[in-house]
């Protein structure tokens, strides 16, 4: 038996990148409303500036939230090589373990990692690629599938959630520079903190 598990170094560096870029694309939806409200003259610079700084807070927030969610679960990933099959163990899943006799077939998608499926369809392990000994765990496992190199067809949770931010913060903008309501306002500051808040 061996044991497998992710190399914190390298899960860093992409939660450090996913943040990062997530970051980037609501600044670059602020500063599109920013010109759009200036441009128009439908709202004060000291109004916008104020809803700009509590939508930047909640977002943040929001998003480091998410992440550091997202790296515990991560750093409980466990990946067990046994004589006769293969265990999956991670927080907030369920184990998963695939006999090899039972493996229908193995897919590498590159800079993604591996994906095992059983025959069993609701049995399919996830070996991202920056697991430690990545290659020597690929190398046993070929021995009882081909390995299918494949394109990343698969949109994550997070990187869809990377786009759907920024698309939030600019309906809130659009809300908020369209009217000088002070209710509006709040409303719409409110709107955008529940959905940060159910997306986590």
């Amino acid at each position: 038996m061996k044991v497998y598990k992710l190399s914190s170094e390298q899960l860093n560096k992409s939660i450090s990148r996913i943040f990062l870029r997530t970051i980037s694309l609501c600044i670059l939806a602020l500063v599109i409303g920013l010109y759009i409200s200036l441009r128009n003259g439908t709202v004060s610079i000291l109004t916008f500036a104020m809803v700009i700084i509590l939508i930047a807070i909640v977002l943040t927030l929001s998003i480091q939230k998410g992440l550091k969610k997202q790296k515990e679960s991560l750093l409980s990933y466990e990946l067990i090589i046994l004589e006769n099959s293969i265990v999956k163990k991670q927080l907030n899943f369920p184990t998963i373990g695939i006999e090899y006799n039972s493996i229908l077939s193995v897919e590498e998608i590159p800079n993604k990692g591996l994906i095992i499926k059983a025959k069993d369809e609701n049995k399919t392990i996830g070996i991202p690629y920056y697991l430690t000994d990545y290659d020597e765990v690929k190398n046993v496992l070929s021995k009882y599938a081909d390995i299918d190199i494949k394109k990343s067809t698969n949109t994550s949770l997070i990187k869809v959630l990377q786009y759907a931010l920024p698309i939030s913060v600019i309906l809130a903008v659009i809300i908020v520079i369209t009217s000088n309501n002070k209710y509006l306002i709040t409303v719409s500051y409110t709107h955008l903190r529940a959905h940060e808040t159910s997306a986590h």
